[in-house]
């Protein structure tokens, strides 16, 4: 029996690093925009047996400034999905920084591989 990775799985976000993602984003108007980001990296925090922790850096254009809040993402890796994403400042070059951390309990069949590959 195969399973499909989890909506909010690091092994689902991986194969996405480095590419673009579209940013469903409502101005104070009530405007709908869309702003390209991309997911410049996926850092695990931590694992456990039975649980997994990891987030999401995505980089964006200067001149847009988000708040932390939900939004709806999309690529054509992972499809679209809703994240809360919280601002974390500029980098080096200028470009503003948001992060999705993700806390999740794994699935029985993830236990059970997690544990057959340990033997």
């Amino acid at each position: 029996m195969t399973h499909s990775l989890p909506t909010f799985s690091s092994k689902r976000f991986a194969p996405a690093v480095g590419q673009a993602f579209s940013w469903r984003v409502f101005e104070p108007t009530g405007t709908e925009v869309e702003i390209t980001m991309t997911l410049a990296k996926l850092v695990l925090r931590r694992t456990a047996d039975h649980a997994e922790q990891f987030s999401l850096l995505f980089v964006g254009p200067s001149d847009a400034a988000l708040e932390q809040g939900t939004y709806t993402i999309s690529n054509d890796v992972i499809g679209a999905e809703a994240v809360f994403a919280v601002p974390i400042g500029p980098d080096a070059s200028g470009l503003r920084q948001y992060e999705v951390t993700v806390s999740r309990e794994l699935e029985a069949w993830e236990m059970a591989v997690a544990v057959k590959n340990k033997s």
